[in-house]
């Protein structure tokens, strides 16, 4: 029941008048609403603020991360939103060499031994430079930042790895 209609007595006067009480979205559909989060330990009695008081979002300068990360893996709209510019940028990439057929057949070849060592990950389904764009947009576009770590061959002359 969305509404409760209650009698409320003044000590004044007595007035009769509907108290609304809201359910929460996710009460009202009949789920959990859920409450956990990210609570850190003793939050409310560190910061105070409204949200934390709740004990539905610590909001802290590391917090904002994950919580504009829930806001784009948890709100379809957010998630379409965010995919379709990463998929705009992160269009498929294309190399053009020209020289001797020697030459170009020996760059060939270290594009692909380096486009196998970029963004070596077990976790994904794919690697290389089309991936390393789409986490670098993606990044970039949920939280206005990316990091990555360019390594060298032992000996400088070339990359090992990002």
């Amino acid at each position: 029941m969305f509404w409760k209609n209650k009698k409320q007595q003044d000590d004044q006067s007595n007035v009769s008048r509907p108290l609304i009480t809201p359910l929460p979205p996710a009460r009202a559909r009949g789920g959990t609403f859920r409450r956990e989060l990210s609570r850190g330990p003793n939050w409310t009695a560190s910061k105070g603020s409204a949200l934390s008081n709740r004990g539905l979002f610590n909001y802290s300068a590391s917090g904002r991360a994950s919580f504009y990360r829930y806001l784009r893996d948890t709100l379809p709209i957010v998630s379409t939103a965010i995919w379709n510019w990463v998929r705009l940028c992160a269009t498929p990439q294309s190399v053009e060499l020209s020289g001797s057929e020697a030459q170009v057949k020996r760059a060939q070849g270290i594009l692909t031994d380096l486009d196998s060592r970029i963004l070596e990950n077990p976790y994904q389904r794919s690697k290389g430079i089309n991936r390393l764009m789409e986490a670098l947009f993606l990044e970039l576009f949920t939280l206005g930042r990316f990091c990555g770590e360019l390594v060298l061959l032992p000996d400088g002359s070339g990359i090992d790895h990002f």
